[in-house]
C-alpha cells in the first residue's frame, strides 16, 4: 500500500464540535456509509491506499463517461452488506470478478480540491450531480447542523435508516490526504434490547418514526425507527437499540435496528 489518496474523519470530540458550533454557528451533516471508501481522480478509481480498484468496472466506465473532468471522493457501497463484502468484490481483478458486483454503487460525498471551502465543494458537488445523476452514481444527502440537538437528531435518523453513523463536517475546511480534524465521525458505542411499550406514526404519512421503550428500571424513552421495522404486534416486542453513549438512564442518540420476539 502507498501514500493514501483519500481524506479520513477524526474521531468525534464534542470539546471541538461546541466549539465548531460557537465560533462558526453550524457544520454540515451526512450519514456515514459502511462501504469502502474509494477516490476518482478523473481516470482510475483508486483505492485508500493509491492501487486501482479494479474490479466495478461497471462503476469505473460510468464514472470515465460522465465525471472524467472531476476528481471525487465517494463509498462503494450496497446497502445491508458488510463492508468486508463489498471490500472484497472491489478489490478482485478484472478478470475474476464477483458475479455481483454490479450489486455496489458508488456514493459521492466530497470534491476534492485544496483551494475550495468545505461548503463550497458541496455545493459545486450538487452542481455537478443535478446535471449529471445517473445509477450506478449517487450523491449523498447532506444537512446543517445548527446544534447538538440537531447532530444527535440526524445521528438517530442515520442509524435508523440502517447506516453506519454520521460525518460532520466544518464549513470552512479544506480538503487535505490523510486524518482531517475539519472532518468527525460518530458511530454508536454501544447496543441494548429494550421492550416496546407504544408504536408511533409519523403524523405526514402515518409510518412508523419511533418506538417508546422500557428501560431495565422501568423508565421509558423515545428511539427512531425505520418504517422498515414496522409489523403486526410490536407492542410487547424488543427492540435491540444502538446508541452513542448512555447518560440520565438512557442512550443518547439511539435508534432501533432490528425487532426480536424477546430479550437475550
Amino acid at each position: 500500500m502507498g501514500k493514501t489518496v483519500i481524506q479520513k474523519p477524526a474521531a468525534f470530540d464534542l470539546g471541538r464540535l461546541r466549539k465548531d458550533l460557537e465560533q462558526v454557528g453550524w457544520v454540515l451533516a451526512q450519514p456515514k456509509l459502511k462501504g469502502l471508501h474509494l477516490r476518482w481522480n478523473g481516470e482510475r478509481l483508486l483505492l485508500a491506499g493509491g492501487d486501482e480498484c479494479t474490479g466495478l468496472p461497471h462503476i469505473t466506465q460510468a464514472l470515465a463517461k460522465h465525471f472524467s473532468s472531476f476528481d471525487l471522493e465517494g463509498e462503494a457501497y450496497w446497502h445491508g452488506v458488510e463492508d468486508e463484502v463489498v471490500s472484497g468484490m472491489a478489490r478482485r481483478s478484472a478478470g475474476n470478478l464477483h458475479p455481483e458486483h454490479m450489486m455496489v454503487g458508488l456514493v459521492i460525498f466530497d470534491l476534492v480540491d485544496e483551494t475550495r471551502s468545505q461548503v463550497n465543494r458541496l455545493d459545486r458537488l450538487a452542481d455537478i450531480c443535478l446535471e449529471i445523476a445517473i445509477p450506478p452514481i449517487y450523491r449523498i444527502g447532506t444537512d446543517k447542523a445548527f446544534s447538538e440537538a440537531d447532530v444527535y437528531r440526524y445521528l438517530s435518523n442515520s442509524l435508523a435508516r440502517g447506516f453506519e453513523g454520521l460525518i460532520l463536517r466544518h464549513p470552512e475546511g479544506r480538503w487535505k490526504t490523510g486524518y482531517s480534524a475539519a472532518l468527525q465521525k460518530i458511530k454508536p458505542g454501544g447496543e441494548d434490547i429494550y421492550k416496546i411499550v407504544q408504536v408511533h406514526l409519523s403524523k405526514h404519512n402515518d409510518l412508523l418514526e419511533s418506538l417508546e421503550v422500557a428501560g431495565a428500571e422501568g423508565n421509558c424513552f423515545m428511539v427512531k425507527a425505520s418504517p422498515e421495522l414496522d409489523q403486526p404486534g410490536l407492542v410487547g416486542k424488543f427492540a435491540r437499540v444502538r446508541y452513542t453513549e448512555f447518560a440520565n438512564g438512557k442512550p443518547l442518540a439511539s435508534a432501533a435496528v432490528e425487532i426480536v420476539e424477546e430479550a437475550a
